[in-house]
């Protein structure tokens, strides 16, 4: 099976890289011999460079998430994934201030996340059209600076566009309850040129707020199988 250099990571493990970012310059500090106190600790700036830029090890990790192809999805069927009917991800809905739909909901974030991850929208523009529809437990996963969450989402962007395997179909699935319907999960997945796919399961709220869904997580899936 191949091992793809570039793949398209979910926020939720970007979260942990920034803290490996972190963790990386903190060490390099001591390394150096300097003294670090635990205020120090909470208020050291770290490089930018350094923590928009993800090391080999941290890409091969992510590289390992998408080397799954159809036939290992049909195989992976048979092994209890999850049946689901799919959404009609040809109807997209418009932008709006707040989804209290959720199978509305799902079918525009899918289709959010789908044109940033081939490049149809930049960084600036996704975040603009996310940021309504996002949790603090989902926002957390971002920069604090709204400037430099920008920035990170530009550079996450063009870190892992790969034009030698371009993606070129959308799928959504219906959406699911759990915790007393107060919170859903859907799945989408992603199908590349050379038959390889990629599977993501988001996690939905209802915001008290709001009374509008919202993510809360974006991770990968191992993927599900369709009901007959």
């Amino acid at each position: 099976m191949r091992t793809v250099k570039k793949i398209i990571v979910p926020f939720v493990l970007v979260s942990s890289f920034l803290l490996t970012g972190c963790n990386n310059a903190m060490e390099n500090m001591l390394d150096k011999g300097e003294s670090v106190s635990e205020k120090e600790k909470d208020t050291v700036e770290i490089n930018k460079e350094e923590l928009y830029n993800f090391s080999d090890e941290q890409k091969e990790a992510l590289a390992k998430a998408k080397s799954i192809t159809a036939e290992d999805a049909i195989d992976a069927s048979k092994n209890g994934l999850e049946k689901v009917k799919l959404l009609d991800s040809s109807k997209v809905p418009a932008a709006k201030g707040k989804f209290t739909d959720s199978s509305e909901f799902a079918l525009y974030i899918s289709n959010l996340f789908y044109k940033y991850h081939t490049s149809a929208i930049d960084g600036r523009s996704f975040y603009a059209a996310l940021k309504p529809h996002i949790l603090e437990e989902f926002a957390e996963v971002f920069p604090q600076d709204e400037k430099e969450r920008e920035e990170f989402l530009t550079r996450y962007q063009q870190e892992y566009m790969d034009d030698s395997n371009k993606i070129v179909s959308l799928e959504v699935s219906e959406v699911k309850s759990i915790q007393l319907d107060v919170e859903r999960y859907f799945y989408r997945k992603y199908t590349f040129e050379n038959g390889e796919v990629l599977y993501y399961i988001t996690n939905i709220k209802l915001d008290d707020d709001t009374v509008a869904w919202k993510i809360i997580n974006d991770d990968f899936s191992p993927g599900y199988s369709l009901k007959q």
